[in-house]
């Protein structure tokens, strides 16, 4: 690379991007890097598809957020590097003219977007690239990463084929963050000159702003014009001796990558942080930078960490700060008479039920929550029913799937307009509550992604109250794992919410639970603004955007 390839009309270097040696020379067929953005991946990344399209009979699929940007980078940044080296330039076949597919030499690379299902290239690859890989569309990543099944085995790992992921990460157990997690988990160390002790510095406890004592973590871009917060003169300290360890992050023969699982051989996993790149990330900048991102953005972006708070995560502070609402069994429900109830059913081998009350303010009382398990002689709509009979829901929303059967045996057996089945969508015409009622269908439309959001903000804003007990607590595992993410589209941002490899069923019945009130008291939720993540554009949840 150093020898054939020019950057700005010089030869290029690794000068000030010592860190990328290693990554450059990892010959792991598996890689995943995580990184913060500015410090040349990208960059890198292209130039070394570059170099093996030059030496091997490749066929190489570079994945990016949409197909508009994929086409973009390949214009903007692929071919000029392809253009400012003879050698390259003299193997391009001229005659191919598609920004989306580049012939060098003996290979073909392929650029694509993975926001659509049809941009998922049906052809067999050696080696799959994917930038970005949080921003992009999970299930269409799924169908590229299929595309590697024939490609030759490495003889000491026994993977099949080259892929190589890297991205800027979102949340935690999220994407690139997983798959880090996942892999040996590189960290690219710094020995301070003082004292010689080796260290990875943290954002959190080593970073330093003279005249603030408190948290780093809550220091914001308010905090910036304080007159005693010495922003100027933030440095990253020594974990041993406190000095500062600027001397050190910038020589690179004080840097070195270390393993913190060299066990792991099936994935080569690196973290890369911006003062892995100091000369292009001074300290104060770090935190000015607070000023032109949101705190989620900031941490991701500038620091290259996994966040959540209350933008893409369910706070499970709440339980602990909350009024608590009283459990009803079905014996004392059978003895009272309520008013308000709504019901959610989250359909599967085992279903989850939720049973709601609305109350003043607006807010929702969690009064009866179960799991529900079919017998012979004894189905999920049979059990169901029972709840139906005993609480007298005003409304009741069942999943409609993957057992159709349930919801319509429970719309035929009701009143008529009480019990709906929910189809969940990704988008739906109703602009604002996220659901279009069907009603001589007994169906309800949702947007799967602008519900679990009005549901997210509902919870962290303390408006769903929640009883004690053993079941709660699998609740509260259910929404833990349940997360939002934003992903870029063809047509902008676009939230979505992940299926997570933990069960998650109450986090959905707590949903069809909030539809049935939906349904029941629409006017509620018009013009309600829902949270959303934060992000480098706007956000779009759902089918419409919310004034």
């Amino acid at each position: 690379m150093t020898n054939n390839l020019k950057l700005d009309g010089r030869p290029y270097s690794f000068k000030h991007h010592e860190m990328q040696i290693a990554i450059a020379s990892d010959q792991h067929p598996h890689k995943v890097v995580t990184k913060c953005s500015q410090v040349g991946l990208t960059e890198l990344e292209l130039r070394l598809v570059a170099a093996i399209a030059a030496v091997t009979r490749s066929r190489i699929i570079y994945v990016l957020p949409s197909a508009r940007f994929s086409e973009k980078v390949s214009a903007d940044r692929f071919y000029p590097i392809l253009k400012d080296s003879p050698l390259l330039f003299s193997m391009l076949h001229t005659n191919v003219k598609s920004a989306a597919m580049r012939k060098i030499g003996n290979s073909t690379v392929y650029f694509v977007g993975a926001s659509t299902d049809s941009q998922a290239i049906s052809i067999p690859a050696t080696h799959l690239i994917i930038d970005e890989e949080n921003f992009c569309d999970a299930e269409v990543l799924g169908k590229f990463n299929s595309r590697l099944r024939h490609a030759a085995e490495d003889p000491v790992t026994g993977l099949r084929g080259v892929r190589q992921r890297f991205s800027t990460p979102t949340i935690p157990k999220y994407g690139v963050s997983k798959q880090y997690d996942a892999s040996d988990m590189k960290k690219y160390h710094v020995k301070c000159k003082k004292c010689n002790t080796w260290q990875i510095p943290s954002y959190y406890k080593d970073y330093v702003i003279p005249g603030y004592d408190g948290e780093i973590a809550l220091f914001s871009a308010q905090d910036l014009t304080h007159p005693t917060y010495l922003v100027d003169k933030a440095y990253v300290k020594c974990q041993k001796c406190g000095t500062d360890l600027w001397a050190s992050l910038m020589d690179p023969d004080c840097r070195q990558w270390v393993a913190e699982k060299p066990s792991i051989i099936d994935l080569s996993g690196y973290q890369v942080s911006p003062i892995d790149v100091p000369f292009y990330n001074k300290i104060p900048s770090i935190f000015k930078q607070l000023e032109g991102y949101t705190k989620q953005d900031h941490r991701n972006f500038v620091v290259g960490l996994a966040h959540e708070d209350a933008n893409n995560s369910f706070l499970m502070s709440i339980f602990d700060n909350t009024e608590m609402s009283h459990f009803i069994s079905l014996l004392n429900a059978a003895r009272t008479t309520l008013s308000n109830i709504r019901i959610g059913v989250d359909i599967g081998k085992t279903s989850h039920i939720v049973v709601l009350q609305k109350r003043s303010n607006n807010s929702l009382w969690v009064l009866h929550l179960a799991t529900l398990v079919s017998a012979p002689g004894r189905t999920i709509a049979s059990l169901v029913q029972v709840y139906i009979d005993v609480f007298k829901p005003d409304m009741t929303v069942v999943d409609a799937g993957p057992d159709f059967s349930t919801s319509q045996t429970l719309i035929h057996d009701n009143q008529y307009g009480t019990v709906f089945g929910c189809e969940y969508r990704r988008s739906v015409p109703e602009a604002y509550s996220y659901i279009e009622l069907k009603d001589e269908d007994g169906v309800v439309k949702a947007d799967r992604s602008g519900v679990l959001s009005t549901v997210m903000e509902l919870h962290n804003k303390a408006k769903i109250h929640y009883p004690d007990g053993s079941e709660v607590q699998v609740l509260k595992e259910h929404l833990e794992v349940t997360k939002k993410v934003v992903r870029k589209g063809e047509m902008g941002d676009v939230v979505t919410f992940p299926k997570p490899t933990q069960p998650d069923h109450y986090a959905h019945a707590l949903a069809y639970a909030v539809i049935a009130d939906m349904a029941a008291d629409k006017e509620d939720y018009l013009g309600q603004p829902v949270g959303v993540l934060p992000s480098i554009s706007g956000v779009t949840i759902g089918s419409k955007v919310q004034q």
